[in-house]
């Protein structure tokens, strides 16, 4: 449906759940949006029919490497490219570095395509109020000013903190940059 809203000036629709009546989408569009999917087993079914990737979250980084396999195998059997359909793995475990290092190298192994790193209630919470709540200001502050008791950038190797600084989509001189 929303394909249909993205490119369609009018659109209705009547299915088992739901009915839409002239419905436009005004302005459209200037290039495809990708639509990405999430959610557990009945999930991968739909995304591999309709999605443009998936988000995994929650199951554990062998768990998520296994269905993502799964995922491309159906996408691959529907005759779609398995080469253009996404995966998102969501870390969870952004307070301990070496595992969140280790969970993105598999994931960049297994092809994932993109990762996201939970960093709330961890230690990379920013321990003073910034202006803004872009990654880099959140970096920054982390980097500089650590929460006593917490991570500060020379309790790990500056490494460590470049893979971290990835999952933030920052590049290598940017991590350099912060933390000197």
């Amino acid at each position: 449906m929303l394909r249909r809203l993205f490119t369609e000036p009018v659109v209705d629709f009547s299915g088992r759940f739901d009915r839409i009546d002239r419905a436009a989408l005004v302005p459209k569009p200037t290039r495809s949006v990708p639509i990405w999917l999430g959610g557990g087993e009945a999930a991968f079914e739909r995304a591999a029919r309709l999605a443009d990737g998936f988000m995994f979250i929650g199951s554990g980084i062998d768990q998520t490497i296994e269905n993502w396999n799964r995922l491309r195998d159906r996408v691959g059997a529907l005759g779609r490219s398995v080469e253009h359909f996404g995966g998102d793995y969501v870390a969870l475990s952004g307070a301990n570095i070496g595992k969140l290092a280790s969970e993105l190298d598999a994931w960049r192994q297994a092809d994932g395509t993109h990762a996201s790193v939970v960093t709330m209630g961890s230690a990379w919470t920013p321990s003073t109020p910034t202006s803004t709540t872009s990654p880099r200001s959140q970096t920054h502050s982390t980097c500089r000013n650590p929460t006593p008791g917490t991570l500060g950038v020379d309790d790990f190797q500056r490494d460590a903190f470049v893979v971290f600084a990835f999952a933030l989509g920052l590049d290598r001189s940017d991590a350099t940059d912060l933390c000197g």
